[in-house]
């Protein structure tokens, strides 16, 4: 699997890469490729958000693209990777049952 990582500074993206290796090790196999862009902005009050961007491109079916923005680095990162590998385990759960009737 291709990663690509882009973040605003190394920290991050070292952060995002160790969750990286943690939430895809049972699905690493079923993608292709995977970007995630990481960005701080600031909302409206002044307080520090994190834009979290990811793109994955499984072996089979469709692309995946989501964002999540929250307060925390970690939280945004974990929530998009999370949404990412529920969304494909149900892929694959759907493609067992097509293959099986």
């Amino acid at each position: 699997m291709q990663t690509q990582v882009t973040a605003e500074t190394d920290a991050m993206a070292r952060q995002v890469r160790q969750l990286l290796d943690f939430y895809l090790t049972g699905i690493a196999e079923d993608l292709h490729r995977i970007d995630i862009t990481v960005r701080s902005l600031y909302d409206p009050l002044g307080r520090r958000l994190f834009h979290c961007h990811l793109r994955a491109a499984p072996w089979r079916g469709q692309p995946l693209e989501i964002d999540e923005q929250q307060a925390d680095l970690v939280l945004a990162v974990t929530r998009v990777l999370d949404r990412c590998s529920r969304t494909l385990r149900r892929r694959q759960y759907r493609q067992r049952l097509q293959r099986s009737a």
